[in-house]
């Protein structure tokens, strides 16, 4: 029987011939055309595979901590030139 191209290959599009065991068998030729566009399937589905169950993962959020500053003494006085300042006060009745 002469061998026809009855399988295109997942990786190039090329066209090629595989048999029904390599069908039955799982053979790497059931998806592609050569051991390299073989091993090129292999990792893009590695990869999809590996983003699926990523996204499956719950996400755990942290709280965020929201940092208090520390207010000294210091902080919380005026500065001093609000002192310096001439002021007259009137304590006429």
């Amino acid at each position: 029987m002469a061998e026809y191209l009855n399988a295109v290959c997942k990786v190039c599009g090329k066209k090629y011939h595989h048999c029904e065991k390599c069908e039955q068998i799982g053979s790497w030729r059931a998806v592609a055309c050569s051991p390299e566009c073989w091993n090129i399937w292999v990792d893009t589905v590695r990869a999809r595979k590996a983003a699926e169950a990523a996204a499956k993962e719950p996400v755990v959020e942290t709280p965020v901590v929201e940092e208090i500053p520390t207010i000294t003494y210091e902080d919380s006085r005026p500065a001093e030139d609000v002192y310096d300042a001439d002021v007259s006060v009137s304590t006429e009745e």
